[in-house]
């Protein structure tokens, strides 16, 4: 069965391409540009150290099995050629008891944004444990109630959640080129590689598989770190599992008449229909799947001059969405994200959520023509 929140977790993230990070002992910099570099930023919480490593134990009970397996928490410092500290990265890690080392394989899961932590991927899809995202409603101010996680990887492979600098409890510790270089895209590869490397070395890895998985823009950043990792350090990846990629930021623009974009995001709506009526299979997707990569493609480059094509697929986009009749054929059947977190639930004065479109919440303008408004599932997890 396909959970709704994974078939549209490709729906909602920013496009902010000003991420990268530190030449860590591979650049030299002039003296004074490595002066400032080492400079701290005057924010006390950046001069707080972070906790020592956490190693914990665990037994976790599944359908048909037992898990047992070491979690770790804690976080490597990358440093300049001189041992100047750079950022220190945080990161989960989960190892199952008892396994080979040598043919144990371990994966290495980042989320996207640029600017999101792994808890995406780690709490909502493949770690041991799952944070529960079902319902209309979301309440961030009291604990987190976890539960096993029947779908995690750990069956299979080694998990290790890496939190890019800046976010999660990951953070830059030097000065503003330092961090313009972290912020950036190739220094962000540098240091996601850095951090590979760090950790396999220390965690006595390095003959097991390595995997990597990233989300969105996490699938973006897959095959620039395999390179990185394979040309400077001759550490391969075994594989690439790339969830829902930005490789071509037009699939996420619709702005830019790419009608691709709208092709890719008919089947996820087209689940979440499903899923209001029971549990969604492969098999039921298949109709959608194959019109959106099919016939209605064909139509939206036909054009909007083509009447006969658009009113066919604003029918076909109504049916298969659960968009009114109405708005599919103002849309012309060209749907974007923006516009079906909107109209979806507009009759209730409610918006739903890029991520679940299951998941809603008040539209805070209902009237108006455009509406401002928050992510229901993002905002649902910041407290008040």
């Amino acid at each position: 069965m396909i959970r709704p929140l994974r078939l549209a977790l490709h729906a909602a993230l920013a496009l902010s391409l000003a991420m990268s990070p530190v030449a860590f002992a591979q650049e030299q910099q002039p003296q004074g540009q490595q002066q400032e570099a080492r400079r701290p930023r005057p924010e006390s919480r950046e001069a707080q150290p972070l906790p020592p490593e956490s190693v914990t134990r665990h037994t976790l009970q599944l359908s048909g099995r037992t898990l047992q397996f070491t979690a770790t928490a804690g976080h490597l410092t990358l440093t300049d050629q001189q041992g100047a500290p750079q950022a220190e990265i945080g990161f989960v890690a989960y190892a199952k008891d008892g396994a080979d080392p040598a043919t144990r394989p371990v994966t290495f899961a980042v989320n996207g944004g640029p600017g999101a932590s792994s808890a995406y991927l780690h709490l909502l899809a493949i770690g041991p444990w799952l944070l529960p995202l079902d319902g209309s409603t979301i309440s961030p101010s009291t604990s987190p109630a976890l539960v096993p996680n029947a779908e995690t990887w750990l069956d299979f492979t080694d998990l290790v959640f890496i939190d890019p600098p800046g976010t999660g409890y990951s953070r830059v510790v030097g000065g503003d080129q330092v961090r313009e270089r972290f912020y950036s895209v190739q220094g962000d590869i540098e240091g996601l590689a850095a951090f590979v490397m760090r950790w396999l070395k220390e965690k006595n890895r390095l003959v097991s598989p390595k995997f990597f998985a990233g989300e969105s823009y996490g699938g973006f950043r897959g095959p620039l770190l395999a390179q990185k990792l394979q040309s400077d350090q001759g550490v391969g990846f075994s594989g690439l599992v790339l969830i829902s990629p930005v490789l071509d930021f037009d699939w996420l623009d619709q702005g830019t008449g790419a009608p691709w974009a709208s092709a890719a995001l008919l089947p996820s709506l087209a689940a979440t229909k499903l899923s209001r009526s029971g549990p969604v299979s492969r098999e039921a997707l298949k109709e959608a799947e194959a019109y959106a990569s099919g016939e209605y493609l064909v139509d939206l480059m036909r054009g909007l001059q083509d009447r006969e094509a658009v009113e066919r697929i604003s029918r076909r986009v109504a049916e298969l969405s659960g968009l009114g009749p109405d708005v599919s054929r103002r849309l012309a059947g060209r749907i974007d994200m923006g516009a079906a977190q909107r109209e979806l639930r507009r009759g209730a004065a409610e918006v739903v959520s890029a991520y679940d479109t299951n998941v809603a919440t008040a539209d805070p303008n209902p009237n108006a023509q455009v509406s401002r408004f928050e992510d229901p599932v993002l905002d649902g997890m910041t407290a008040p």
